[in-house]
């Protein structure tokens, strides 16, 4: 019988509005998804809570399962980055989350769309340039950006 062993950071068990990439790699090729943690209408589930739904079953909640088809077939690492932690009916903070998921999403198409192998999940999002698109916004994602653009390559 072999071990397997699943490890994950305190923080990705902590209650706060983060954005992730899960990288999925299969036979050389990449997938890529992005997503939050918080949502207005349930609260904030933690990242462990959150990828755990993508995985499963459930209709509603199975991002990950949905677009894989398999998921057991592909070597998924998720990337993320905290940015608040979760306050009870914070309106402001959870459009900010969101605006800043669109951020990355857009900023994931732009680099990664066009290279061979490499194919983003999410659907097509046109950016509002909204108070929320500010340079320390940019520069956030842009971090996590990076970092998957490492992780790849």
């Amino acid at each position: 019988m072999t071990i397997h062993q699943f490890k994950f950071s305190r923080e990705a068990t902590q209650r706060w509005l983060s954005l992730y990439v899960a990288i999925c790699r299969k036979n050389g090729k990449v997938k890529l998804y992005a997503g939050q943690t918080g949502n207005p209408n349930i609260g904030c589930n933690n990242l462990v809570t959150r990828l755990g739904k993508h995985l499963g079953y459930s209709g509603t909640d199975n991002q990950l399962r949905k677009h894989l088809k398999n998921p057991e077939q592909w070597d998924i690492t998720v990337a993320y980055q905290q940015w608040m932690k979760y306050r009870e009916c914070d309106g402001n903070q959870k459009r900010r989350i969101r605006a800043a998921e669109k951020i990355l999403i857009g900023r994931l198409q732009e680099k990664f769309e066009n290279m061979a192998g490499i194919s983003i999940l999410n659907n097509r999002v046109r950016l509002h340039k909204d108070e929320f698109y500010t340079p320390y916004n940019r520069s956030k994602v842009n971090e996590l950006v990076g970092f998957v653009e490492n992780e790849i390559a």
